[in-house]
């Protein structure tokens, strides 16, 4: 069952807006790279994360190499 409508500003899309913005104006565009190799944690991690991204239509056209 919803709860009450919340009135403008009170909801959870305010709260996220800031650190959206945040998120936005300190984003950096790295073009040169450190020649070390990637943890296999790491990589793990962000393959799973690409492997549940969303997609369009849930066609998940996508391979890995």
């Amino acid at each position: 069952m919803a709860g009450p409508a919340l009135p403008p500003g009170q909801g959870k899309t305010e709260e996220v807006r800031p650190m959206a913005m945040r998120l936005f104006e300190e984003r950096r565009s790295i073009r040169k790279y450190e020649e070390k190799p990637v943890e296999e944690e790491k990589l793990q991690a962000v393959l799973q994360a690409a492997r549940l991204a969303p997609s369009w239509a849930n066609l998940q056209c996508w391979s890995f190499v």
